[in-house]
């Protein structure tokens, strides 16, 4: 998150890009608060850093992009049967119950759930938009069990098109040459540009090894994984 305004908010991406994401692009929920004339106040469900995934809505002119937060968008391809424990989506809360939060992910006959326990020092709101990760499958998934933060890396997936960007993965580093690093994400080929590595020179001296890294892109069509 870069800037934050009444009207939306900027964001950029780690190769530099920036995009803008409207008020109405935030949630569902939001849309629902400004059509029953509830105040939405952006400042204080974003602060600036905060990292959000975001799907492209229109590309305009300067390659300024038109994103969305709303997890029908992000959270398109992702399949319950498919989905790990440990792997990131989208959620907007809907709702607050006595026990934790009722989360919206955009996905049909589920619903996402994170108890208040979980969700400690997590600044949740109503109609905000999220990343959260998968703890458990319930109700043959009809009920998902979400946690705020990821303690591990993802120990197995099921398919590529539920990776989404910002997973935590192991990266096993087969080879290096000028722009970077290449290797293996589970059975998948991925690279990791030197520009992305905290510290290239320990990257380096772990070649044939393996690191942790996020997922910054994924290329469905070819299988590949961009990673940082």
């Amino acid at each position: 998150m870069r800037t934050i305004d009444e009207l939306g908010m900027s964001v950029i991406y780690p190769g530099g890009a920036t995009g803008y994401v409207k008020l109405d692009q935030v949630s569902d929920k939001v849309t629902d608060l400004m059509s029953n004339d509830q105040a939405v106040e952006l400042e204080k469900m974003y602060t600036v850093g905060e990292t959000v995934l975001t799907s492209l809505s229109v590309k305009r002119k300067k390659s300024k992009l038109h994103l969305s937060l709303k997890p029908k968008f992000i959270n398109a391809n992702l399949r319950v049967d498919k989905l790990c424990k440990g792997q990131n989506l989208a959620g907007t809360v809907t709702s607050e119950e006595d026990t934790g939060f009722i989360i919206d992910l955009g996905l049909k006959e589920s619903k996402g759930f994170i108890s208040s326990e979980n969700a400690e020092g997590k600044n949740l709101m109503l109609g905000k938009t999220s990343i959260f990760y998968v703890e458990d499958i319930l109700l043959d998934g009809r009920q998902i069990v979400l946690s705020a933060e990821c303690a591990a890396p993802l120990s197995k997936l099921s398919d590529i098109d539920s990776l989404l960007p910002g997973a935590l993965v192991d990266f096993e580093i087969k080879q290096k040459n000028r722009q970077g690093f290449g290797g293996k994400v589970f059975d998948f080929n991925a690279t990791m540009h030197h520009s992305q590595a905290a510290d290239p020179c320990a990257c380096a001296e772990n070649e044939e090894e393996s690191t942790q890294a996020r997922v910054i892109y994924v290329d469905h069509e070819f299988k590949r994984i961009c990673l940082a």
